[in-house]
């Protein structure tokens, strides 16, 4: 047996063994490495006749395990080597990670798919402490943002992937590339990129957030008549412009600026608005807005912008299939161009 063979190396003792059950050590006597049980029972015989050679075999015991052992040491140490030298990609994940409640939830799960299926070596973190009330998916590690610090500098991730609104990300690295839904306070980087959730033109930075996850709450199955607003008011034609979109829905002004903004209205409306209006341009709308759009647009709600009145009696086409066509197209594109991956 393996382990009777590892058992005696390491505590130094005589030993006879077949060649089979020293597979995996380094015999250092000829009595370690016999070939036959008939060997064995020779090999006995003489000891029985020369008792001294039990010194001999105490020693070459103690040798194989020195042996053995520093070969042990030689693979871990190669196994470290290889992890440290490997560019990891580190993705933070949002602390409402694994609450199906919460859009961020859906937004992390796209992205840990979307990186599985792409890369082979990805460390998902969350900066915070895990909550009692709920099932993480084992693939997390939680750690403090002085941990993250250290971890950065000990393995040189070649990317970090922000998905959440608050990480405290401070890093040394100058060839770490970050990209982030959210913006980062205070970092101190100079590859750093906040990636689009919701675009219209050609936008090297559109990185959609859900893709092919559904957002699985009821108000995505439920359409109430009514307009949402982003932004304020621009000029009397801007509002003349809305109030002939709007046709007779109820016209509700939001402030979106945060994921929990997000979850609030549709869990107080618990639908979809027939149609949201913009004041905002494109450029100027933030990243929660972003997300609201991208939602309105995987779930066929109407879109207008107050920068485009010349649309006013144009219904855009944004049915879910535009969505489903366009966001996978757009993933392979940032992954290429900004994650230097071949896309698969």
């Amino acid at each position: 047996l393996k382990i009777k063979v590892a058992e005696a190396l390491s505590h130094s003792k005589a030993m006879l063994s077949h060649k089979h059950a020293m597979e995996g050590f380094t015999p250092t006597h000829d009595y370690h490495d016999l070939g036959s049980f008939e060997d064995m029972a020779l090999a006995m015989v003489d000891i029985a006749y020369d008792s001294e050679e039990l010194e001999y075999l105490n020693d070459a015991s103690e040798k194989s395990h020195k042996i053995t052992e520093d070969h042990i040491w030689q693979e871990l140490e190669s196994v470290k080597d290889a992890i440290l030298s490997k560019k990891e990609i580190m993705v933070i994940l949002p602390k409402e990670y694994g609450n199906r409640k919460k859009i961020a939830h859906y937004i992390a799960q796209a992205k840990i798919d979307l990186l599985n299926w792409n890369f082979d070596s990805i460390l998902f973190l969350i900066l915070e402490k895990p909550t009692e009330t709920i099932s993480y998916h084992n693939i997390v590690r939680f750690i403090s943002p002085e941990d993250l610090l250290k971890l950065t500098e000990e393995i040189k991730p070649s990317l970090i992937l922000n998905l959440s609104e608050d990480a405290k990300i401070s890093i040394n690295s100058t060839t770490t590339k970050i990209i982030s839904l959210a913006p980062i306070k205070h970092l101190n980087s100079d590859s750093y990129t906040q990636y689009n959730s919701h675009s219209l033109t050609s936008d090297k930075n559109y990185f959609p957030s859900l893709g092919h996850i559904n957002y699985e709450i009821e108000a995505t199955s439920n359409s109430i008549d009514e307009t949402w607003i982003i932004g304020n008011e621009i000029t009397k034609a801007s509002k003349l412009f809305l109030d002939i979109s709007s046709y007779d829905f109820k016209e509700v002004n939001l402030k979106i600026n945060t994921f929990n903004d997000i979850d609030s209205i549709f869990q107080k409306k618990n639908a979809l608005p027939k149609l949201i209006f913009s004041y905002k341009n494109e450029s100027e709308l933030n990243y929660a807005e972003q997300i609201l759009l991208e939602i309105a647009t995987k779930y066929s709600v109407e879109i207008k912008y107050a920068s485009s009145p010349q649309l006013i009696f144009i219904k855009r086409n944004n049915s879910s299939y535009n969505y489903e066509d366009k966001f996978y197209p757009a993933w392979q594109e940032f992954l290429k161009n900004t994650m230097n991956s071949n896309f698969s």
